[in-house]
């Protein structure tokens, strides 16, 4: 049981890195979807039933959001459906005061999946993975600990890829056409007027 915990954990790992990767938010959602599921299975191996709890509202969430093209998926019902049960399932898993974390993880994720933007997904990749470090600290969900650093790194590296390389490219372009328009205007020739 224990070998097998270790070897969801390290799928888990690899999985949760390239989340952040994710430049669209259908590929965002696939990820999470395929990350939260395996981490559902980790969880219950090593007993971490909040974790485990919040994992498998998370996949029915990424079910759901990747649907909201269609009315059904659309309803801000599901926001509130999600978010109660973020709350829900650390009552009813409550062990101690560390199980408040993945709520909060899991309320922030439902927001940013909800919006549906990569970038604000990778900011809020912060909070998000701080709540679940601390958890998985408290768990002693070894492996867990080491994916919630590693999404660490993975969203700060979808930052720089996708978020502050695009502000720094479209300051440039911004840039680049003022100076283009500065210099048109003045190789325009200066017309006299006729009276």
């Amino acid at each position: 049981m224990v070998i097998l915990s270790y070897v969801f954990g390290i799928l888990g790992i690899l999985v949760s890195f390239i989340i952040y990767q994710q430049k669209t938010r259908g590929g965002l959602l696939v990820s999470k979807l395929i990350g939260d599921a395996i981490w559902f299975v980790h969880y219950v191996l090593i007993g971490a039933y909040t974790g485990a709890a919040i994992s498998v509202i998370a996949v029915i969430r990424e079910l759901v959001f990747m649907h909201r093209e269609k009315k059904w998926a659309n309803s801000p019902l599901w926001l509130v459906l999600f978010l109660a049960l973020s709350a829900l399932s650390g009552v009813i898993t409550w062990k101690n005061l560390y199980s408040i974390f993945p709520c909060i993880a899991s309320a922030l994720a439902v927001i940013s999946f909800w919006i549906g933007k990569p970038r604000l997904s990778r900011i809020l990749a912060y909070p998000i993975t701080i709540s679940m470090l601390t958890y998985n600290v408290a768990s002693l969900a070894y492996l867990a600990i080491a994916n919630e650093a590693l999404s660490l790194v993975s969203a700060v590296i979808g930052n720089i890829r996708y978020d502050f390389a695009k502000q720094t490219k479209d300051a440039d372009a911004c840039s680049s056409d003022s100076k283009d328009a500065a210099a048109e205007t003045q190789a325009l020739p200066e017309t006299e007027e006729k009276n």
